[in-house]
């Protein structure tokens, strides 16, 4: 363990450096656009989070129309609903109990659990698995061969019509089990670099296809999937990449409106952009214990995967290919009915032009 066990905030460090470029507000209004983000949102989800530490308290019950039933672009995460024991008490409460829960992650080639070698410990320990870009960027460049970092994008051409998104979800899922027999053992999901001619593949959809590719492909223990995404931001979002397979996330465009919201001046004076991103970071973490509490489950390595979700809406081809295993009674949409129906926040700004 000594010898082998990297610790990613060791080799990171801690410190978080202020952001050197000038502050773009055209280009970040674009990319939240682009990923479906709305001022009502920034005011009453990301904002309590920075400036609270913890999700905004809201009403129970939701009575907006289920996601394949709006008439609006909703995002994939809004057909899944999460599953949890119904009993009258928490299984575990998060809060006098957090003793006994760890968000703790390893990362790596996970290899026979019968054996006993040195080399079973060459993995990488993070703290969390909500990691910053400079965590990412360490992720990329650990010099070690047994830590080799292979980024896909999950960008698809807008130019390849109906069958665009079919053929990206295709081959997203070959580049990732190439990248394994070439040796890599971190593959990062990034969807950076949209532009009115690139769609961002959903980062739950790009996760799914490969983790259950892999699967199938008996290589899924050989490496651990890391999403660099603009897409997932609250709670929900990111516990469903880690239910579906992520070992990390890495929030960018999240962070960037962090950034945006200190501008602003929303969050008060004297906040640094350190502060309120380890904030935000904060408030994700205890999300996530909150739900991971409500199963029963003490550790993030017992949920990554799990699939504890109900999809509503998703036809069963898309179930079976994507996220195998997950219960759903209620057939509807397929992908390429997605791409006919402005159901992803990015199709409006593409079709009205406004990230040309």
């Amino acid at each position: 363990m000594n010898s082998n066990l990297l610790r990613l905030q060791e080799i990171a460090g801690k410190e978080i450096s202020d952001p050197e470029d000038e502050f773009d507000i055209l280009g970040l209004t674009q990319r939240q656009v682009a990923f479906g983000y709305s001022s009502e949102e920034l005011d009453l989800v990301l904002k309590p989070m920075v400036k609270d530490g913890q999700e905004a308290v809201g009403s129970m019950g939701d009575d907006t129309p289920l996601a394949v039933l709006s008439k609006q672009p909703r995002l994939l995460y809004t057909y899944f609903k999460q599953l949890f024991a119904q009993v009258t008490n928490p299984p575990i409460d998060p809060l006098r109990e957090k003793l006994v829960m760890s968000l703790a992650t390893i990362m790596g080639w996970r290899r026979n659990l019968l054996g006993e070698t040195p080399e079973h410990a060459k993995l990488i320990h993070s703290d969390s698995p909500i990691i910053f870009e400079h965590e990412l960027d360490a992720l990329r460049s650990i010099p070690d061969a047994d830590h080799t970092a292979e980024t896909i994008s999950v960008l698809w051409d807008v130019a390849a019509g109906e069958s665009g998104l079919k053929q990206a979800v295709a081959r997203i899922s070959h580049e990732a089990e190439k990248a394994i027999d070439g040796s890599a053992r971190l593959i990062i999901l990034s969807d950076r670099g949209v532009d009115s001619e690139h769609i961002a593949i959903p980062m739950l959809l790009a996760v799914g296809a490969v983790h259950h590719h892999l699967t199938r492909a008996g290589k899924r223990m050989r490496c651990s999937l890391i999403c660099d995404t603009g897409e997932a931001r609250d709670v929900h979002q990111i516990a469903c990449l880690i239910g579906y397979g992520a070992s990390a996330v890495c929030p960018h465009l999240a962070y960037e409106t962090v950034r945006e919201l200190i501008e602003r001046g929303a969050l008060g004076e004297g906040v640094s952009y350190a502060k309120a991103i380890r904030i935000y970071k904060q408030a994700v973490e205890k999300g996530l214990l909150k739900i991971m509490s409500k199963m029963g489950i003490s550790v993030v390595e017992s949920y990554r995967g799990a699939q504890i979700f109900e999809a509503i809406g998703l036809h069963s081809d898309l179930i079976g290919k994507c996220f195998t295993g997950t219960p759903s009674k209620i057939e509807g949409i397929t992908l390429r009915m997605w791409q006919l129906k402005p159901w992803h926040g990015i199709v409006w700004p593409l079709r009205r032009g406004y990230l040309k």
